[in-house]
């Protein structure tokens, strides 16, 4: 199999995978929304900035150090898991001493127990992490995606079993080591890699790269999370869990299709990096599908994200919906700056990355501190601030290091997704307004709002970008991105038609 038929297989497991995990987690997602409060949700949040932060310090950058490096030796691997063992227990060593505090600091006794069963996940790290990382550096991403729905599947079933039987924040905490727990022994089962006692110096030649990669990798962690943390001081745990939940609903099409292929996209820029020219081609054609698949979701949520929330999650959970526009417009330049952040990466600049993610860092804390008191609104616009100032930053670096990659040259790869995105929201508004006049029984309606705002918006945006694909034949990317996308429906088919198939076969 050649590079590129890898990378697009890569590409169907992971965008296949995770299109089912998407629709578990957002399945799973409604029931516990349902059951529990957004104070429940709240205390979730304000847990995970703690936990979050320790699980990607003990990972020290190994997984991306293993499948950056061009060889890896058995030993290595050894040492390397070893290293993470370390950590981990020293992060939940950590978790355990500073439960009474997180408790105390965010004014709710039920973190405490919450953060102590968080930090098992800790102990479950070293292995998933490893095994985890070699079937990556493989490229094979379809045992992956077996692995991750699997997981999903287990935790599902444990927070919503114990949401029922009525453990508030600590059903999410037990499904979220359930989940781990199954991801660990699920991945193992994947490879033939077992753990060994090895000299821990053999991990050495990989640290030169991880050290960098952990500090990059924590900012960012912390960075996405450090919001939920003032969030929660500043105002309150329940407003805590309406922001988050307007959040993760902001962000699904990125995180679900955008940074589904971060792993992939890492090692096909690793794969490439000695050839500039094909790295900076390979990120463009990228850009440009990605933006084609995401923008649109991005424009329904723009549109009809308020009566989506109200229609999905309940009531309770509608104030949230305020902060959904400017949200899906953070998705924009949170796709952009991903994706370039994987090419800098992989060209190994994680060192000039650094100074960008600590001004990250910097400029979210100022913007959602100064943002919280206000509101929701504004701080989904801070959170849009935050992710248009990091594209800057990165893109800025890019040119520095000779990458070619150039303001123009991203709003050239972008420019059919946003005048896709652009006139599909202004005809979806336009629609919404015609029909309050003519039809106010249909708009005043949540369920007629929501259906009309989803297809009109969904339509025109298939419209525009198909004309598109017609008639801008000299942008190469958009003619790319239109063999790529045909390309993984055509494997799409070709699969269900094998499956279809073989009962007829075993018959």
């Amino acid at each position: 199999m050649s590079f590129m038929e890898r990378v697009r297989a890569g590409a169907f497991w992971s965008l296949g995978g995770n299109l089912a995990s998407t629709l578990g987690s957002f399945a799973g997602g409604v029931i516990l929304a349902r059951i529990l409060d957004p104070t429940d949700f709240g205390a979730f949040l304000s847990i995970t900035v703690f936990t979050s932060t320790l699980t990607m310090l003990s990972k020290f950058g190994l997984p991306q150090a293993l499948m950056q490096a061009k060889a890896v030796r058995e030993e290595q691997v050894d040492a390397a898991f070893l290293w993470v063992t370390l950590t981990s227990a020293g992060g939940w060593l950590l978790l355990n001493l500073g439960a009474a505090e997180l408790a105390s600091a965010f004014g709710a006794r039920e973190i405490e127990t919450a953060v102590r069963i968080m930090s098992l996940v800790l102990l479950v790290n070293p292995f998933e992490t490893i095994a985890i990382a070699l079937l990556r550096r493989e490229m094979r991403f379809d045992a992956v995606t077996k692995v991750e729905i699997s997981a999903l599947i287990v935790s599902l079933v444990v927070s919503i079993s114990t949401a029922l039987g009525g453990f508030g924040v600590i059903s999410l905490a037990l499904g979220t080591v359930s989940g781990a727990a199954a991801t660990m022994i699920a991945a193992l089962k994947q490879v033939s890699w077992r753990p060994r006692l090895r000299r821990i110096g053999y991990v050495f030649p990989l640290l030169r790269f991880s050290g960098l990669v952990t500090l990059n990798n924590t900012i960012i962690v912390f960075t996405n999370r450090v919001d939920n943390m003032l969030v929660g001081l500043l105002s309150s745990l329940g407003q805590l869990g309406l922001y988050g939940r307007a959040f993760s609903l902001a962000r699904i099409p990125v995180d679900q299709l955008g940074q589904t292929l971060g792993p992939l996209m890492l090692r096909s820029f690793s794969t490439l990096r000695d050839d500039i020219f094909e790295s900076r081609e390979l990120y463009l054609k990228a850009l440009t599908t990605l933006s084609l698949l995401i923008f649109p979701f991005l424009a329904v949520l723009l549109v009809s994200g308020k009566e989506l929330l109200v229609m999905v999650y309940g009531e309770k959970w509608g104030e949230g919906g305020v902060a959904l526009a400017p949200l899906t417009v953070a998705g924009m330049f949170t796709l952009v700056y991903t994706k370039t952040r994987a090419l800098v990466t992989a060209q190994g600049f994680v060192g000039r990355l650094l100074q960008v993610h600590l001004a990250g860092l910097l400029a979210t804390v100022v913007l959602v501190a100064a943002a919280a008191p206000m509101g929701l609104f504004a701080l989904g616009c801070a959170i849009a601030v935050r992710e248009a100032f990091l594209v800057v930053m990165v893109v800025r670096l890019s040119q520095q290091r000779g990458l070619g990659v150039t303001p123009r040259l991203v709003q050239f790869a972008l420019m059919p997704a946003l005048v896709a995105w652009l006139l599909a929201v202004v005809m979806a508004l336009l629609a919404l307004e015609v029909s309050a006049d003519w039809r106010p029984d249909l708009v005043e309606n949540g369920m007629g709002r929501l259906i009309l705002g989803i297809v009109v918006t969904l339509t025109c945006y298939s419209g525009v970008a198909l004309g598109l694909g017609l008639g801008w034949k000299s942008h190469r990317y958009l003619m790319s991105a239109q063999g790529q996308i045909f390309g993984v429906v055509a494997l799409l088919l070709r699969k269900a038609r094998v499956m279809r198939d073989l009962p007829a076969e075993r018959g």
